[in-house]
């Protein structure tokens, strides 16, 4: 009976070598296609819970305000377009504050009504995060909002953004 000569183990082990290489490879390239597919269902389900909350908001409210300035409910007459604000109020028909959201830095924050303070906002246990350049924007008589949020995430190694639609809403009035 003869055995393998060292030749033949030796090429034997280069093949099982490769083969391995090769198959962690593909491993590898599978777990980071479903890495970013689970980032990208995070990033996307994080924008549109943003979208849906400030949407429900807007349309409650009476007016929205430019939270940056002093303007005030009722709003005074001569009020121009805002383009590229970082910060909004809301308010119902009778002048009370009922919602507010602002961009500080990245971190966007929603004015929370029972401690009359601003909070980071959160999805889950995860705080939304968006690019510095993103802003809202309203039109004379407040009674359009929109968004220019790009929200930003990093899962691990991975960073991805859900960038805005420039989704626009109306107030009920």
């Amino acid at each position: 009976m003869r055995g393998f000569t060292l030749v033949e183990a030796i090429v034997a082990s280069a093949i099982a070598v490769v083969v391995g290489v090769v198959m962690l490879t593909i491993l590898q390239m599978n777990n980071q296609g479903v890495s970013n597919g689970a980032l990208n269902a995070r990033i996307q389900m994080q924008y549109e819970t943003v979208v849906a909350q400030i949407s429900r908001d807007a349309r409650f409210a009476n007016v929205v305000l430019d939270g940056t300035t002093s303007e005030s409910c009722p709003l005074a007459a001569g009020a121009v377009p805002k383009a590229g604000i970082t910060a909004v109020k809301m308010f119902d028909d009778d002048c009370h504050w009922i919602a507010g959201y602002q961009i500080v830095g990245t971190t966007l924050q929603e004015y929370d009504t029972t401690t009359n303070a601003w909070i980071n906002f959160r999805v889950g246990p995860n705080e939304v995060t968006v690019t510095p350049a993103s802003s809202f924007s309203l039109t004379a008589d407040r009674k359009w909002l929109t968004l220019n949020i790009a929200v930003f995430s990093s899962f691990a190694s991975l960073k991805d953004t859900a960038v805005s639609k420039k989704e626009v809403f109306v107030c009920k009035n």
